[in-house]
């Protein structure tokens, strides 16, 4: 604080005018307005989350937006839910003071915002500033105490210089961790300074160096981050490590826990021993990543191997069922993803817990659960190379999650399980829009944007994959993915900008940058009209109008001719003047146009454009199961119960033809046959005794039903589909899905 106390009030200037005295009087009520604020003030001002006047203390900085935004918004997984506080801090060398924002962390969230003091002013200091140092590796000792909801840990960490670092730099943790010593190799203690999760520490001269973190921290913040009890220690969604920058790293990790508890960790798993009534597990996690995962429970272990690897799945729950299929699960989904790149480990598993809260966590050679295991994950498995491979800092997009929802589309379309057509039209994904949509782009949309990231993230990033590969085709598509793997530095985070250097460069034909440009680096979607089709000179002509801002896309567009046949044209659509004139030569007129029948294109889609198929007739008719009762062992997953009755529209029939006749008739009008155990629908047949056949049929009356037959391990996922056989993981093998013949941007010229 500028000491303006020190010197009299009395101005002995007799010669001055009492112009000049009032013009130093208001100069000196200017320079006391610029004085500092205290830290109390500031304290304040975050606990009133008052961003405007805190946004008056900064000096300019790089970013178009306030850092204090995040105090506003909270994270994107809302981080700032318990508040935030203002705590000052000095550098350990030199006379850099500090103000530190800081609330409790979850993983992959934001909220320990540095500021450096420059007179009254604030000046923000990234997380992703590295200050010239940077974490390689970590050798970590790490001991449970649940009795006392704590953690005692060990570090030992290799630095290497990354720039010009000054006479400190900082390293961040969670808030709630204490550092008690820092040692260098030569066991001499190293100064340091600690605020909350920051730690300021002396940089010696070297190249590189290593230094031995002492620390501990009472943990216990369950369903949102870390947390240490008498059921459950997990350190999961928390930074329980020193990061920098939150550049990646690779670590090794001794584990001392509870005897009749087993740890789970990333990366290849070494040998445990029991010794005083504590057991000690050892992980090797040589891939460098930005996020940790560590648990320790008492947890059964349920792994196979299958093709040279384990899967499988922990949990301590009692009566979870069917354990033993999560590695029939996995394994399938691992290789499909090797397509992308080699799976760098020899294990994939799942951990249920009771502790992590909603959702799940990935960790690159498992992931952890809030719970519903075992069930078939595309996304978390994903992350191994969304995420692992190639990281993701979170701190200006979510492209990891885009790529992983993606993933996880892609997978359910093109795994080669069943017939790959049928899965592909019953997995298209739709966009879900929604005014997050227009608040920024998906390249810029960090934690700091608050819920809207999310949205953006899991949302409208992976549907703008899914248009890219309307461009490029499922082939080229995952060629792209691969290649960015193959070129990209190990061991550096990634952004969206490079995935699009690497497509435009395989693929300078499609001249994509107006695509990355308007989807990349713009907000919001396209509003999509169509007037009209009209039919002239052997042409359909289709003009699309952009009721918003335009934007290039690729949409796809189906005609069914007089005698019923359905054709399929991709139009890259280039607006000008927001209008995009389609032409499509063809010989007759057809009777049905519909703009975008999968409902693909990142548009607002109307409700009336969705077909009916088995997931909404489901949905809408569990409450009216009639149930053959001499077959008690089909869809025992549906649990709804109803009186068979003469009408039966809006029921769902679950039996045989066999013991229910009814079904014989339905069955005739899909085409399906029916002998002893084995349906067939003249091309495909399955086994009811491990699978389920299921369709909605039109009756008679313009009503409809669902049938239902076959046994199966798992609930069947029809996607879009209409009718459909599924096999005893209740994964799609082949059946037919309706694209849209009737609702908005659908035409009968």
């Amino acid at each position: 604080m500028a000491n303006y106390g020190s010197q009299s009030p009395h101005f002995a200037m007799p010669c001055r005018t009492p112009t000049v005295i009032l013009i130093i009087m208001f100069s000196l009520v200017a320079a006391l307005a610029l004085q500092e604020a205290s830290v109390a003030a500031f304290d304040k001002l975050a606990q009133a989350r008052d961003v405007a006047a805190l946004d008056r203390y900064l000096v300019s900085h790089k970013s178009p937006v306030s850092p204090f935004r995040i105090i506003k918004t909270n994270g994107a997984y809302e981080v700032g839910k318990f508040g935030w506080h203002a705590i000052a801090m000095k550098s350990v060398a030199g006379n850099r003071r500090y103000v530190l924002f800081s609330t409790p962390l979850t993983s992959e969230d934001s909220g320990e915002l540095l500021f450096e003091r420059q007179g009254s002013k604030l000046a923000f200091i990234p997380e992703d500033d590295e200050l010239g140092v940077r974490i390689l590796h970590h050798d970590f000792d790490v001991t449970f105490m649940p009795d006392q909801k704590k953690v005692a840990i060990v570090d030992q960490v290799d630095f290497i210089r990354a720039g010009k670092p000054g006479p400190a730099f900082i390293a961040r943790f969670s808030p709630a961790y204490r550092v008690h010593t820092i040692t260098d190799a030569s066991g001499k203690s190293v100064p340091f300074t600690q605020s909350s999760g920051i730690v300021s520490i002396a940089t010696p001269p070297a190249a590189s160096w290593q230094l031995k973190f002492s620390y501990d921290a009472i943990v216990d913040l369950p369903m949102y981050a870390a947390s240490i009890s008498s059921k459950e220690a997990t350190l999961t969604n928390d930074y329980w490590y020193p990061m920098i920058a939150r550049y990646p790293s690779s670590y090794d990790l001794t584990v001392h826990g509870p005897v009749a508890w087993t740890t789970v960790g990333q990366g290849e798993i070494g040998p445990s021993t029991v010794a005083n009534g504590v057991k000690t597990s050892h992980f090797s996690m040589k891939l460098p990543v930005v996020y940790f995962s560590l648990s320790c429970g008492p947890y059964r272990s349920f792994f196979r191997s299958i093709d040279g690897r384990n899967f499988g799945m922990w949990t301590a729950r009692a009566g979870v069922k069917n354990v033993s299929a999560q590695a029939g699960f996995y394994a399938p989904i691992i290789q499909f993803y090797e397509r992308f790149a080699p799976f760098p480990f020899s294990q994939y598993g799942g951990l249920d817990s009771e502790t992590y809260g909603g959702g799940a966590m990935e960790a690159y050679s498992y992931a952890t659960y809030g719970g519903g295991l075992p069930s078939e994950d595309p996304h978390e498995p994903s992350h191994t190379w969304w995420g692992g491979i190639i990281p993701n800092t979170y701190l200006h997009s979510f492209w990891n999650e885009s790529f992983a929802d993606f993933s996880d589309g892609l997978y359910r379309r093109e795994a080669p399980l069943g017939i790959p057509a049928d899965r592909r039209v019953a997995f298209y994904q739709h966009p879900n829009v929604s005014p997050d949509y227009d608040t920024v782009p998906i390249s810029r949309a960090g934690v700091d944007v608050g819920a809207a990231a999310s949205t953006l993230g899991y949302g409208k990033g992976a549907f703008v994959l899914q248009m890219l590969e309307q461009y490029l085709g499922p082939d080229r598509m995952i060629q792209a993915m691969r290649e960015w793997i193959r070129s990209h530095p190990k061991g550096t985070p990634g952004e969206w900008e490079q995935f699009e250097a690497v497509t435009k460069t395989l693929n300078p034909h499609l001249h994509l940058d107006s695509f990355f440009d308007d989807w990349l680096r713009r907000p919001g979607y396209a509003r999509l009209s169509a007037k009209e089709p009209t039919f002239s000179n052997g042409a359909l002509s289709i003009d699309l109008t952009f009721t918003g801002p335009a934007y290039r896309m690729p949409v796809d567009i189906m005609v069914e001719d007089g005698r019923g046949k359905r054709l399929f044209k991709m139009f890259d659509v280039t607006p000008k003047n927001g209008h995009a004139i389609l032409s499509w030569p063809m010989a007759s007129k057809p009777r049905l146009v519909s703009v975008d029948p999968y409902r693909k294109a990142v548009r607002d889609i109307h409700a009336d454009e969705q077909p009916f198929g088995l997931a909404a007739a489901i949905s809408r008719y569990s409450a009216n199961v009639v149930r053959d009762p001499l077959k008690p062992e089909y869809a025992t997953n549906l649990l709804g119960t109803s009186q068979f009755g003469s009408d039966l529209g809006g029921k769902i029939l679950i039996g045989h033809p066999d013991t229910m006749p009814v079904l014989g008739q339905l069955l005739k009008q899909l085409g399906w046959t029916v002998s002893k155990n084995t349906v067939s629908d003249g091309v495909n047949s399955l086994n009811l005794s491990n699978g389920t056949a299921m369709a909605v049929v039109e009756l008679p009356d313009g009503k409809t039903s669902v049938i239902v037959m076959g046994h199966a391990t798992f609930a069947p996922n029809p996607g879009d589909a209409r009718s459909g056989f599924f096999d005893d993981y209740g994964r799609f093998l082949n059946g037919k899905t309706e694209p849209k013949t009737k609702g908005y941007l659908t035409f009968q010229p």
